[in-house]
């Protein structure tokens, strides 16, 4: 996989080179690329919502084909392989987007796309000392001590937090805006003092 990686990072490098790269693509900002990622991350949605089906229909969700020697070889059709390949798809298409505004941030000397890569593998590992450093903090036994683990450790990162509200996207849609800030007061213990009839 690395080669792969490797070879996408050169390439987005050379569509950004200021000599020899696209004209489109060096006119733009992370700014101006914001629509573009919001419209790709909702094509993703929209292909994983098809891959969800599909899974509901043909039952094979809980396959874990990676460490299963005794997994069924599952048989798709053509409408799943379709699905698949669109998320396939969609996933690159998202991926180009965080790989463009890593190289706009490494082209002003801020960060770079194995910059993102690390910090994201740190916080996992931090996130999950249940999995990293189980002789501490023992394996988790269901996913409500997973939660735990999470909140208690995303808590130490975020610790100069004004309210347990930061952090909420701005230009997250209303009904997504209103689910999170509903799960953020449910884990502080939030109740209405009376239910509105």
């Amino acid at each position: 996989m690395g080669d792969q990686v490797d070879k996408f990072i050169k390439t987005i490098n050379r569509i950004r080179d200021p000599n020899e790269g696209c004209v489109w693509n060096l006119e733009q900002t992370h700014s101006s690329l914001k629509r573009y990622l919001l419209e790709e991350l909702y094509e993703t949605l929209d292909a994983l919502d098809k891959i969800e089906q599909i899974e509901i229909e043909q039952n094979f969700k809980q396959i874990n084909f990676l460490t299963s020697d005794t997994a069924p070889a599952l048989k798709l059709d053509d409408k799943a392989i379709t699905a698949f390949k669109e998320l396939q798809e969609e996933l690159g298409d998202l991926l180009l987007q965080i790989v463009l505004h890593s190289r706009m941030a490494e082209e002003k000397g801020i960060f770079s796309f194995e910059d993102v890569a690390r910090s994201c593998n740190e916080k996992m590992v931090k996130r999950h000392p249940h999995v990293f450093i189980q002789d501490k903090f023992g394996k988790a036994k269901n996913t409500s001590e997973v939660d735990e683990h999470w909140d208690r450790e995303k808590l130490k990162e975020k610790h100069n937090r004004d309210s347990i509200f930061s952090g909420i996207p701005k230009e997250l849609p209303a009904l997504a805006s209103a689910w999170l800030i509903s799960k953020k007061a449910v884990k502080e213990s939030f109740e209405w003092d009376q239910e509105s009839k």
